[in-house]
């Protein structure tokens, strides 16, 4: 079957042993992935979610799951927002099976806050074994800087006792892998450097001003 060729869709190709006549690849068409707007996304979160995570001043579905999923460099990783629609679905599944406990929505806002933890922690479990070199730095943050975001001196000396002879470079590859991002609400102000929430909870760290 042949596929028109459209802006609003990817085809998923894959080669296949055979050439043509000309000795190119032929490829099989296993199925397409349709490319969607911001706006288009926001709504289908809504409808699976609602509109926001809850009444009052909670923020919007769609700026939560960014702003949840999101490394410092602003990708998030299909792997993550796969998992925490399954966790967050079966704790729906789990919810609704006790009485006088229905939702408004598909999988209400709680069960996705309920279960990001276990998708941070899946997320850095991915990092770790990609980037081994930073394992056991990263293991061992919870007890090192134990929170977010962490002053520079603190944060090069533990790299430092980590083994890492050049910190700065180092932080500027925590930065390009999307771990760490600089902060600095002040010129004034010594730097910092913050953790995005899909790695935090993963890695045991709290945010400053947290008990």
């Amino acid at each position: 079957m042949c596929l028109p060729e459209c802006d609003q869709i990817k085809h998923i190709r894959v080669p296949l042993e055979e050439k043509d006549s000309f000795g190119n690849c032929i490829y099989a068409v296993l199925g397409v992935i349709p490319t969607v707007t911001e706006r288009e996304n926001r709504d289908i979160l809504a409808a699976l979610a609602g509109v926001k995570m809850g009444s009052g001043k909670k923020a919007s579905t769609y700026n939560w799951f960014r702003n949840r999923l999101a490394d410092t460099q602003g990708a998030i990783v299909p792997r993550s927002m796969i998992d925490i629609f399954a966790k967050a679905a079966k704790e729906e599944e789990l919810r609704n099976g006790k009485a006088g406990n229905m939702s408004k929505s598909i999988i209400r806002p709680r069960c996705f806050e309920d279960v990001l933890p276990e998708v941070s922690e899946k997320r850095v479990t991915d990092i770790k074994e990609e980037f081994v070199e930073y394992a056991s730095f990263l293991g061992n943050l919870k007890d090192t800087v134990q929170r977010s975001p962490v002053v520079e001196q603190i944060f090069s000396e533990v790299l430092m006792k980590e083994g890492f002879d050049n910190p700065r470079e180092e932080i500027k590859n925590l930065i390009n892998i999307g771990i760490i991002k600089q902060y600095q609400r002040r010129l004034s102000d010594p730097v910092r450097y913050h953790f995005p929430d899909i790695y935090l909870r993963g890695l045991g760290l709290q945010k400053s001003g947290m008990k």
